[in-house]
């Protein structure tokens, strides 16, 4: 290998570097820089993520040890009661796809599911089965 070649491959791979170090220090949580056009939010209070009975107005740590979450003003949102909300980011490392509720016979709707997952029901409940599939696993 010539000495330039290796010159070029050396300036290459040091400007990676410092362009890896620029990158993680500009997008790293609790940065000094932020990223732009991002405002900062006041926590309303912090409940321990294993009680939400549990409240305080300053961070630390939960009775069962652990560090209390922070809760914000569009998380206080006035929902029905019953409602239940997941964060996108569990959503999406859950692998949960949204689709629409649809009126109509549970039996052909648990076949339906069984055809395009593969998996298996079982219904608890009255009646029979016509059909019983052995998992070849």
């Amino acid at each position: 290998m010539s000495r330039t070649r290796m010159a070029w491959t050396g300036a290459l791979m040091l400007g990676m570097l410092l362009a890896g170090w620029w990158l993680g220090r500009w997008t790293a949580p609790g940065s000094d820089t932020a990223a732009p056009g991002v405002s900062e939010r006041a926590p309303l209070y912090w409940v321990a993520p294993m009680d939400p009975s549990f409240r305080s107005d300053r961070p630390g740590k939960s009775p069962m040890g652990m560090d209390l979450v922070p809760v914000y003003a569009e998380d206080e949102q006035a929902q029905p009661a019953g409602t239940v909300r997941v964060a996108p980011g569990v959503q999406h490392n859950l692998g949960v796809r949204p689709i629409g509720l649809v009126a109509g016979d549970i039996v052909s709707a648990i076949g339906d599911f069984q055809r395009e997952f593969g998996g298996a029901v079982q219904r608890r409940g009255q009646g029979h089965t016509g059909h019983a599939f052995a998992h070849q696993g």
